[in-house]
């Protein structure tokens, strides 16, 4: 047996394992707030005009749509869409990693495979998992055209910029990183600059395939009431590299905080023994992964600072295989075999338990048992608001999903703009308001008009992000 065949055994043996983690437990977490919004999007009548409300590109939405005609929507049905597309973003990372870091490929495959980031992503209703299939589709055609393939390179560039910038605005900052790769091609003599710029020119294409959708919509998306989810920190900047392979601690139990952290630290060192390395030895490969981590980096960080946008480590998503990479490189740059080993072995461990972890229970919005609540104890004549601080259609998508076989209980949903009115009318009426609500800074002050307005407040139990809540004019 040569050591190409057992190489190649070793990456398709974790390639398995990671599609194993992205299509197990698909039906475990209830579909949040953005998921059920993304869902609300793609079957209306009109997409492109709910859009103007929205500020993300259409392509991912005509994917759920055709989505839904193919086999419904069951909620594992919904999930099993983003895990197939990161299966197949995988699988893709794979060969892209095997070109740019053929000594730790086997390492980074591991570590992309089974990272919390990864399948935590890899099966949420967005379009991340697609944005991250045009990603890897450029950055393997960027690799073609460094290899004198310039024709299919450039096809695959322009395919997954194209693909990438459709699937969500954070698509753009493939642009950067390819450019930052056509940079370091050229300064170093690894590529002419007439191939050099073809990378550029070709990612510049994927993106003016949008412009009829940019032009008719964009301004309108911009001045949409939609506020700044994040905020730029040091601290965030700092943990980016280990935010990109884990989770937020918030989603993790406090007993394992300890061993999160460690197994942060561990990776963050990692990092940096790349940064170091690579900077040291200027080797070209190595270079052209920093150049695809920098690129995304900055493109985000001009976006804050232009744009006054927020910030977040999902927001430098493009940059994510490029983590993957760079980790596992730092490993692989420690001189000691056995501690090399016992690193690397330690923080995929780490990340595979915490992915794991995810599949024990629900730890998103619980809004389908909200309202599987709300369904049991319904009676006719109740009224049923959703309050989430955000303006229609979205505020009551999640009931629109949820109560899709119901149509008397759907038939009884008010719009959270009417709640005044109908608090009102259920108390003349004496009849009862079933109100679920997003436990948001921005759904505080809705929360509060319809407390103050209600005579009785019963309170049902919390849910991680959400507090879902019978409130009644009456007892039941």
């Amino acid at each position: 047996m040569t050591q190409r065949s057992a190489f190649d055994r070793w990456i398709v043996l974790w390639i398995a394992v990671g599609c194993a983690l992205r299509l197990t437990g698909l039906g475990v977490h209830s579909l949040w707030y953005d998921e059920l919004a993304s869902i609300d999007i793609a079957l209306a009548a009109d997409p492109i005009a709910v859009l103007r409300r929205d500020f993300h590109p259409p392509l991912y939405y005509f994917v759920i749509r055709w989505w839904v005609e193919l086999g419904g929507q069951s909620d594992v049905w919904l999930r099993l869409l983003p895990a197939l597309l990161s299966c197949a973003a995988l699988a893709l990372f794979a060969q892209w990693a095997g070109t740019v870091a053929r000594s730790a490929s086997r390492a980074a495959v591991a570590l992309f495979a089974v990272a919390p980031f990864q399948v935590w992503h890899g099966q949420e209703l967005r379009a991340y998992p697609l944005l991250e299939v045009g990603v890897l589709a450029a950055l393997i055609g960027a690799e073609h055209v460094h290899r004198g393939r310039t024709l299919l390179g450039a096809a695959l560039v322009v395919a997954g910029q194209a693909v990438a910038f459709g699937a969500h605005y954070m698509g753009a900052m493939l642009f950067p990183a390819i450019g930052a790769i056509a940079l370091v091609l050229w300064l170093t003599g690894q590529s002419s600059l007439r191939r050099a710029s073809a990378l550029v020119v070709a990612c510049a294409a994927g993106i003016a395939a949008w412009s009829p959708f940019l032009l008719a919509n964009f301004a309108a998306q911009r001045s949409a009431p939609w506020g700044r989810p994040g905020i730029l920190h040091w601290r965030g900047l700092v943990e980016l590299p280990a935010r990109q392979i884990l989770v937020e601690n918030q989603s993790v139990p406090q007993p394992w905080l300890t061993a999160l952290y460690a197994v942060a630290g561990v990776l963050l060192a990692l990092w940096w023994i790349f940064i170091v390395a690579a900077l040291r030895r200027r080797e070209p490969a190595s270079l052209r992964v920093l150049a695809v981590f920098a690129g995304p980096l900055l493109g985000v960080l001009a976006a804050v600072v232009l744009l006054d946008s927020g910030f977040q480590p999902k927001y430098v998503f493009v940059a994510s295989p490029a983590t993957a990479v760079m980790i596992a490189l730092g490993a692989a740059a420690i001189p000691r075999p056995r501690v090399r080993t016992l690193l690397g072995a330690f923080v995929v461990a780490g990340a595979l338990l915490l992915s794991l972890w995810h599949k024990r229970g629900n730890l998103r919005e619980d809004y389908r048992s909200a309202c599987a609540e709300v369904e049991a104890i319904w009676r006719p004549g109740d009224a049923v608001v959703a309050i989430s601080g955000t303006a229609e259609p979205f505020s009551s998508a999640p009931l629109r999903h949820y109560f899709r076989d119901r149509e008397d209980v759907l038939g009884s949903v008010v719009s959270e703009s009417d709640i005044a009115e109908v608090v009102s009318r259920i108390q003349i009426e004496k009849r009862r308001l079933h109100v679920i609500y997003r436990e948001a800074d921005y759904a505080v002050g809705p929360l509060n008009s319809v407390r103050d307005s209600l005579t009785k407040v019963e309170e049902g139990p919390n849910r991680f992000r959400i507090v879902r809540s019978l409130w009644q004019s009456l007892p039941r």
